[in-house]
Order: structure tokens, then C-alpha cells, then sequence
């Protein structure tokens, strides 16, 4: 029986995945000699992945309509699995907090994908991106260049490529330490700890969606709503952030492909001037393009 191009690639992610848990875990037990056969192995599946993705059958490329009313079928669906955030925090702290509704896709190319990079030279510097073997990365460089992450593999946390999601990213700079976690429809799928004060301005100046802050290395997903805080949220305020997106009915859809981008301005929405470097804006309603290129941010009322 001829093996289907999406099952290979799915069993090669599997692999992949499988293999890379392996050799971090012998890489953290010092163990290099028994870790270095299964990181050759991860990146060998990787690469089979990637090959298998461009095999794939093509299907006919929809209308803007179709692809509207296809958003709104699985929005519809896939929200369902929005769940109370499972983490019980009653303090608020500085740092940053983004929730984002949307689904993500595979790019076949073995560099970061940034979601989004914000921050300049006297601020905190926070990125969200798949990092080359498509691991969900957060990370954060404080004002003096020291950088700490947290980080997810799809094949552990049960995050889904091509399904809608809640994404919540977190860093709170705590008094005497600070907490990064990354949460999936309230599910916390990734938390690092760092046992150390660690503190910087935060400045929402320059936020890039669907690229790094040079609008390069992209990655491909399709965002339909986002709220960002520059403090942390409770529980009661997290699940009402919850319970809003799941009953919400979406008004726009951005459709990042990779090479396309937009920075936060002024007024606090997402913009794109140069046409060829904007995402293909959806109104979900009418199913019709938009064309003047801005996206407001939909946060919980």
C-alpha cells in the first residue's frame, strides 16, 4: 500500500518529536555519547517531514467566501475545547500577558517562524515563535542582553497544528523571581521558573505580528483576535478571557503566510501599508477582502 504523503509526515513529525525528547533528556544527564545518535536521528525526521509536507496532493485553492465560511465551520468547533485556565493565580504582577485566537501551520522550512517580536534597547524583548524543528518557543531578553525561554513540543502538549486555539503567553516578574508560561484553551502546556529577580520596562513599541521585528522569518497561521497586557491576569480574569472568545462571534480573520506581516501603531491596531507585505484580511461576516489593512485587537469587554 503507497504510504500518503500527510500520514508520512505526520509519523516522521512523530519521530522527530519523540527523538529530540530523548536527546534533550540525555543532554540534561550529561550523557552526550547516547544523546548524540537520537539528535541526528530528530534532525534526519525533520528533514523527511519537511519533504513529505511538499509532496502532498495540491487541492483547488478556495474563493475568499468559501475560505470565510470555512473559518467561521471551524472557529465554531474547535473553540468548544476552551477550557477554565487550570493555574490559580490571585496576584497581578508587571511583565506581559497576550492571548491569541488563532491556528497554525507547518512552514517546510528549518528556521524560526516568528508569531510575533516586540521590544527595543531600553525594554524588555519578548518573541513567540516555532523555533526549526517547529517547537513553540516564548522567550524574553531583559534591558541587560540575559535571555530566558519556555518552550513546548506538539507531540507532548497535545498542541495541534490546524486547529483553532486560545494561545495564552505569559512572564510575570514576581519580587524576588519571575514565571513564563505558555497555555493552550487554558491548558498549560509549558512553565519555567527562574529562581531570581528578574525586571525590565516593558514597551508594546514596535509589536510585529507574523514576523520578526525586521519583517523577516514569518510563520504561517491565521489570527483572529488578540488582547495584550503589560501586566499578568488573574484566574477570574483569564477565564472570563476564556469564556468571551469561545462565545464571541469573530469579525476578522488575518491570514499570514510567511512573507507577510503588520506592526501594532499608535492607536494600538495592526497595520500594513505596503499591500504585497499585508495579509489577507477577511471580514468573516460578509465573506469579502478588506483592503484597508488594520486589524484591532478584541479584547474581553
Amino acid at each position: 500500500m503507497k504510504l500518503r504523503a500527510e500520514t508520512a509526515q505526520v509519523i516522521f513529525w512523530a519521530i522527530g518529536s519523540i527523538a529530540q525528547l530523548a536527546a534533550i533528556w540525555f543532554y540534561s544527564h550529561a550523557d552526550v555519547p547516547t544523546a548524540a545518535p537520537f539528535q541526528v536521528v530528530a534532525i534526519v525526521a525533520t528533514w523527511a517531514a519537511n519533504y513529505a509536507g511538499t509532496k502532498k496532493n495540491p487541492h483547488p485553492p478556495l474563493s475568499v467566501s468559501e475560505l470565510a465560511a470555512a473559518i467561521r465551520r471551524e472557529l465554531k468547533d474547535d473553540l468548544q475545547h476552551i477550557q477554565l485556565f487550570e493555574s490559580i493565580e490571585t496576584e497581578k504582577y508587571p511583565g506581559l500577558a497576550v492571548n491569541l485566537v488563532g491556528r497554525f501551520h507547518r512552514i517546510a522550512d528549518t528556521r524560526r517562524k516568528y508569531i510575533f517580536d516586540m521590544g527595543h534597547d531600553n525594554s524588555a524583548h519578548f518573541s513567540l515563535y516555532f523555533d526549526p524543528r517547529d517547537i513553540l518557543c516564548f522567550s524574553f531578553t531583559d534591558m541587560y542582553g540575559e535571555s530566558y525561554s519556555v518552550r513546548t513540543s506538539s507531540a507532548v502538549a497535545g498542541f495541534r497544528f490546524d486547529d483553532f486555539v486560545l494561545l495564552t503567553c505569559e512572564t510575570a516578574f514576581r519580587p524576588q523571581s519571575a514565571l513564563m508560561r505558555i497555555s493552550v484553551n487554558g491548558r498549560d502546556v509549558g512553565v519555567a521558573h527562574i529562581p531570581c529577580e528578574v525586571n525590565s520596562p516593558v514597551s508594546l513599541t514596535g509589536l510585529t505580528f507574523g514576523a520578526d521585528l525586521n519583517g523577516q522569518n514569518g510563520a504561517a497561521f491565521d489570527f483572529v483576535a488578540n488582547a495584550i497586557y503589560t501586566m499578568t491576569l488573574t484566574s477570574t480574569e483569564k477565564n472570563a478571557c476564556a469564556n468571551y472568545y469561545a462565545r464571541r462571534e469573530m469579525e476578522r480573520c488575518a491570514v499570514f503566510n510567511g512573507s507577510t506581516w503588520m506592526r501594532r501603531d499608535l492607536s494600538g491596531n495592526l497595520v500594513q501599508q505596503d499591500a504585497s507585505l499585508r495579509p489577507l484580511l477577511i471580514d468573516l461576516r460578509s465573506g469579502t477582502a478588506v483592503h484597508e489593512g488594520a486589524l484591532s485587537s478584541a479584547e474581553p469587554r
